[in-house]
C-alpha cells in the first residue's frame, strides 16, 4: 500500500502524489472501500483509484537513484540536464516493472 505524500506512477496518467487514502466522499459509494486520491504533477484534477486495483501503479525512484543507475551502465554517456527528467521517469517505470535485472541496481 502506498503512503500519503508518496509519488507514484499511475497508469498512463504519469507521476501523481498520493494526497489521501479514504473511502470516496460521494453518495452511493461504498464506505468500506478505500481509494487513493491522486493529484497529477502535470495537469490538474484528482484521480480516484481503488487501493486494491489492478491498474498500473508503481513507486518512482529518486533522481539520485536514477543517476546512480545511469552511472552503473558502462558505455552510455551521461545525459544533459534537459533529458534527465525523461530518463528518470523511464527508469522508474522500467525498474518498478521489473524490466531491469535487480543485480544491475544497488542503491
Amino acid at each position: 500500500m502506498f503512503q500519503i505524500g508518496e509519488k507514484i506512477i499511475y497508469g498512463e496518467n504519469g507521476v501523481c502524489t498520493v494526497e489521501k487514502i479514504a473511502p470516496l466522499d460521494m453518495s452511493g459509494a461504498p464506505k468500506e472501500k478505500l481509494y487513493y486520491y491522486l493529484t497529477p504533477l502535470v495537469g490538474s484534477g484528482t484521480y480516484f483509484a481503488p487501493v486494491d486495483t489492478s491498474a498500473f501503479m508503481r513507486s518512482i525512484i529518486s533522481r539520485e537513484e536514477a543517476e546512480a543507475l545511469i552511472d552503473a551502465m558502462p558505455g552510455i554517456p551521461r545525459p544533459s540536464a534537459t533529458t534527465r527528467v525523461s530518463i528518470t521517469l523511464t527508469l522508474s517505470i522500467a525498474i518498478s516493472s521489473n524490466c531491469i535485472p535487480t543485480k544491475l541496481w544497488s542503491p
